[in-house]
């Protein structure tokens, strides 16, 4: 028998003003709309939630579900400190949280230069 998940919460809120309009869906190329949805990271045993769901995306073709970068990154921080030691994801979220940090910091460099 499987052992059980853990439910661990976050609670990440964003402001709806702050997400910028979508653009194509970045699995199929078909239009976004805005949405409210619910973040989860399953990491075995632990499922990462949000306690609300918050601004984010949803692909009109495939549904596919997204969040902007500020957001997922805020996210995976908070979901981070929830996952054990253990994981397998918390070196691909590292990863992601230094890939988004850097990314952000050039958008941010960019925009006042």
């Amino acid at each position: 028998m499987a052992d059980p998940e853990r439910i661990e919460h976050i609670s990440i809120h964003v402001d709806p003003e702050s997400v910028p309009e979508p653009g194509p869906c970045p699995l199929c190329g078909s239009e976004m709309k805005k949405v409210l949805a619910v973040y989860e990271l399953r990491g075995n045993p632990v499922v990462v939630r949000n306690t609300v769901a918050i601004p984010g995306y949803e692909c009109t073709s495939c549904g596919a579900p997204y969040f902007d970068s500020a957001s997922v990154l805020d996210l995976d921080r908070e979901a981070l400190k929830k996952l054990p030691r253990s994981s397998k994801l918390r070196g691909p979220l590292k990863e992601s949280i230094a890939r988004l940090s850097r990314a952000l910091a050039e958008q941010g460099n960019q925009g006042s230069a």
